[in-house]
């Protein structure tokens, strides 16, 4: 069951990709306004043992000014970092 961040972040996003790793499996699914484009997809085998990818873009109804601060975010998730060691989080400007 997804989280209520993951869903208002798809509520509010022109597609969203979300790719799990699980018992060495990999999964996909893409939603675009919100709405799933297909169920829940396996993709294949994996060595990758587990974790999960969400990637999306901001939708511009919504969010007409998307310019973003790197430095503010990285040091919002360092402060989050402290708070659960165990979690291994990327983040990559792509801009």
């Amino acid at each position: 069951m997804p989280g209520i961040g993951s869903c208002v972040v798809n509520a509010l996003s022109e597609w969203l990709e979300l790719r799990i790793w699980q018992q060495e499996k990999e999964y996909f699914l893409r939603f675009v306004e919100g709405e799933p484009q297909a169920p829940l997809g396996l993709i294949g085998d994996t060595e990758v043992q587990r974790g999960t990818d969400i990637s999306f873009l901001l939708s511009s109804s919504f969010f007409p000014d998307t310019v973003f601060n790197a430095a503010v975010i990285e040091q919002r998730l360092a402060e989050l970092a402290l708070l659960a060691p165990e979690v291994s989080v990327v983040f990559s400007d792509r801009r």
